[in-house]
């Protein structure tokens, strides 16, 4: 095979049979170290720009998305079921969701980048969602509390929220927000990220109720 791989113009090297054999075996303890620094809050875009620095002409991620993700998707599901992984050991849990999704990289128009124009860029999540969902999240859950009566009026939530956890004065509150959007409106919204994100969104009773009356603030 040496003598094949030199006479077709191949540089080969001669291994072991093992898992991975030498250089998938390697490479897979550098990609599930990209996939640690992703779970720590790095960006695709800055694991592989740091390679690319270093002289690799790819960085693995980007190199994933050509190869396929649910390739290594496959092969740590095997491994898993074959006893090969150490349950106690830190796993790559990112790497798992984003193949749960379905989005395997450029053959599917998604991966860890966005191929909606054919070239790879960001798959990064705009301010204006990271502001929604927050935001939403906060006005949902003073609407519970309220529907419960663990607080007693919109005002009450909002000084909480101004005097003990830094919510901008200008704005009055997550709960006279609600009430600027209009129920109507803030129930939509919920609906919406709940399709799009779960249950976390299920909206309150009584946002359900308030605009169900035709109510369009949480007190009257």
């Amino acid at each position: 095979l040496m003598t094949l791989a030199k006479r077709i113009g191949k540089v080969g090297v001669a291994v072991g049979n093992a898992f991975g054999f030498v250089g998938n075996r390697m490479y897979h303890r550098y990609t599930w170290q990209a996939y640690f620094l992703l779970q720590e809050g790095a960006l695709p875009s800055d694991v592989d720009a740091a390679m690319q620095d270093f002289g690799f002409p790819l960085g693995c991620l980007a190199v994933g998305d050509i190869s396929g993700l649910d390739v290594a998707w496959q092969v740590r599901k095997a491994q898993r079921a074959a006893g090969d992984l150490d349950p106690d050991a830190l796993y790559p849990v990112v790497a798992d969701r984003i193949c749960e999704k379905g989005w395997f990289g450029r053959k599917t128009g998604r991966g860890w980048y966005d191929y909606a124009d054919g070239k790879p860029a960001p798959d990064a999540i705009s301010a204006d969602e990271i502001r929604e969902r927050c935001l939403f999240a906060l006005i949902n859950e003073g609407a519970r509390l309220l529907g419960t009566g663990v607080a007693v009026r919109p005002g009450d939530i909002d000084v909480v929220w101004r005097y003990g956890y830094g919510f901008p004065v200008w704005r009055g509150g997550p709960m006279f927000m609600a009430d600027e959007i209009g129920l109507a409106d803030v129930l939509a919204t919920l609906e919406r990220l709940e399709t799009a994100h779960g249950p976390a969104f299920s909206p309150a009773p009584l946002i359900i109720e308030r605009a169900a009356a035709g109510k369009t603030t949480l007190a009257d």
